[in-house]
Parts: structure tokens; C-alpha cells; sequence
């Protein structure tokens, strides 16, 4: 039977009579007992499958016996060379996208992702890159460190590249070239044109902009009851707890310009930015002591979260992008609902 299909998938026939009939090899549970399957090819290029009609143990006895663990290696070894005539033979096109759903890399959320994941910058190793002050609305205006924390992490990471970006007021090259040209954030982040000056100012060969929008900031008290099961005194007021949740949100929208063609090369638009705050306290305490985190801390821990978000979208392969939502905070005591099931 093996060489039969060995011959099969040697001979590459031209037409796909023999490859629209799948190889379909499993094994047939009738009254406990294992049957085999065997293969035939028709005079008309037909593939057959029937029954092996032997005489052979049944139930556990059989499985466990060596005539039927041989005969489950034939199968097994069967049905694998099947699935690789599928793969080349019926649809060549998808077969690499088949196969990597063999071999793929499994991540966190049981979904396969690719070992390699092409960078936007991919095309620009060992180039300069400049790095312009972000474009941040009002509300966000006092976050203006997250270009010098990206541009930081990139240059350590990616030596072979040269960065130019502001390093503090100053050294700020950049920031000196957009005055000299009279020229905003928001301006060259809108023209290409105008993003290729700077860059050309710069003596670079690609510049990324940015822009920093819809930042918010809110807090809600959930005045449910959760219980801290490690304390020993059981249900009591000292085990009840109430919940503090605070939550940040804002977009990110990224461009990489390529200087000499004056053209955007790439464009992210609504990078998500999402932190979390959970704080507990006890049932009992007073509603005038408990309070949320002030708006600068928040925006403290948004840059460090944006920071790893970008570095990540602009190289996949090197960094690690951030959990949406990142939880910043959260409870200390193992909090469970009334029912028992724990929060986290």
C-alpha cells in the first residue's frame, strides 16, 4: 500500500483527475474493532478505499496486541503521506500556508503567528532615520517624552542604524530644524513634502512622524461586594472589598516618509494605546479616602506603555508589543465574586 502511493506521488500527474480524490485514510470503529483501510488506483486513475478484510482480535485485545500496533503504523504512515500528495498535488498554491499551520510558533492566545514578521523598515538597515517630534493634541501635550523614549530604546537595540532624534531641550536637532523652517509637528505630519525638508535638512533617509490624539482618562466605582477567601475570619466586613477602576485610552497614528521621493512609505493609523488601574479597598472604608490616580502618573505609565507599542510596530521582530489593555494595578488579595470564581 505504502509504495503504491510512493509510485503515486512520483509519477506528478499532469492533470488533477487523481489529486481531486483526497486521500481519506482513517480508521473505522465498528464494534470496538479496528479496521484498517486500503488503498486502490482504478485503470481510470480512480483511488479506491475499502476495508481490509482480516481476521483479527477485537476491542482492547486487538490494540494492545502486535499485529494491531503494525497495522496502526501502516495507517498512521498512510495518512501522513496522504496529506503531503493533498499539500503538492491539489493545492500547490496554499501549500506553504498549510504547512506553517504545522510548524507555526503558537503565541498567548492560541493563535499562530509568524517566526518572522517583516518590519516597515525592513528595506532601510544600516540608513539614517530621523525621528520628529510627535504631534500631540492639548490634552496630551505634556507627553512629549515618548518620542525620546522610543527613539532611546531604538538606538540601543539597532546599532547598525543611525538615529537622529531630540535628546533633551538641549540637544534637539530636530526640534532646531522644524524652528528654522518655521515649521510644526502637525505640519510635516500632514505633508510628505514638508516631512522630506526636515529630513533632507537632517541628512537623512527616511523620517517618521506622528501624531498623539483622543486621550482619555476615566474612573468608575464598583461598588460590588468581592471577598479576600485567604483571610481566616471568613465573610466579614474585613473580607469584603470594593473595587476602584480607572482607565486610559488614546490613538497613535504613525508615518514613515521617505525623503528622496518626498512619499510615505508606510502608515499606522489608530495604534491603540489602553492602561488600567484596579485598586481594592474595604467595604467600609470612607469614600472621601479613596481617591484615583492623578493625570500625570497616568500619563507617566501611557508613554511607557505607548514606547513598547511603537518600538513594536516598527519592529515586529524585535520587540514585544504591550498587552490591550495593559493592567497597571491591580489588587493585591486573591478577590473572588460571591460564588466563589476569582476576578483575575
Amino acid at each position: 500500500m505504502l509504495d503504491r502511493i510512493l509510485n503515486l506521488i512520483r509519477q506528478k500527474p499532469a492533470s488533477n483527475t487523481i489529486a481531486k480524490n483526497r486521500l481519506k485514510l482513517m480508521l473505522i470503529q465498528d464494534r470496538e474493532q479496528i479496521v484498517p483501510q486500503r488503498i486502490t488506483i482504478s485503470d481510470h486513475s480512480n483511488l479506491i478505499i475499502e476495508p481490509v478484510k482480516e481476521k483479527s482480535e477485537t476491542g482492547l485485545a486487538n490494540i494492545l496486541s502486535l499485529k494491531g500496533v503494525r497495522n496502526m503504523k501502516k495507517v498512521f504512515a498512510s495518512f501522513l503521506l496522504a496529506m503531503l500528495f493533498s499539500l503538492v498535488f491539489v493545492h500547490p498554491i496554499s501549500a506553504r500556508s498549510k504547512l506553517f499551520l504545522l510548524v507555526g510558533k503558537k503565541n498567548k492566545s492560541s493563535s499562530f503567528v509568524s517566526t518572522k514578521i517583516k518590519s516597515p523598515l525592513e528595506d532601510y538597515t544600516k540608513a539614517k532615520i530621523a525621528i520628529a517630534p510627535f504631534d500631540f493634541e492639548k490634552k496630551a501635550a505634556d507627553m512629549g517624552r515618548l518620542t525620546i523614549d522610543v527613539g532611546t530604546m531604538l538606538s540601543l537595540r539597532l546599532k547598525e542604524n543611525e538615529w537622529i532624534f531630540d535628546k533633551s531641550k538641549a540637544l534637539q536637532p530636530v526640534a532646531d530644524q522644524l524652528a528654522k523652517h518655521k515649521l510644526s509637528p502637525k505640519e510635516i505630519y500632514e505633508a510628505p513634502a514638508l516631512a522630506a525638508k526636515i529630513g533632507e535638512a537632517l541628512g537623512v533617509d527616511v523620517i517618521i512622524v506622528g501624531r498623539i490624539s483622543n486621550m482619555r482618562i476615566k474612573h468608575k466605582m464598583d461598588d460590588t461586594k468581592y471577598y479576600d477567601m485567604s483571610q481566616q475570619a471568613g465573610i466579614s466586613g474585613t473580607t469584603k472589598y470594593t473595587l476602584l477602576k480607572q482607565w486610559a485610552t488614546i490613538d497613535v497614528h504613525l508615518k514613515i516618509v521617505e525623503v528622496k521621493n518626498e512619499k510615505v512609505v508606510w502608515t499606522k493609523d489608530k495604534l491603540k494605546g489602553y492602561i488600567k488601574y484596579i485598586q481594592s479597598f474595604q467595604a467600609q472604608t470612607p469614600r472621601s479616602l479613596i481617591k484615583v490616580k492623578e493625570d500625570n502618573i497616568v500619563k507617566a505609565d501611557m508613554v511607557r506603555h505607548l514606547t513598547m507599542r511603537v518600538a513594536h510596530a516598527l519592529y515586529p521582530d524585535k520587540f514585544e508589543d504591550k498587552e490591550v489593555p495593559e493592567i497597571v494595578e491591580k489588587p493585591k488579595q486573591n478577590l473572588v465574586y460571591t460564588g466563589g470564581k476569582p476576578i483575575f
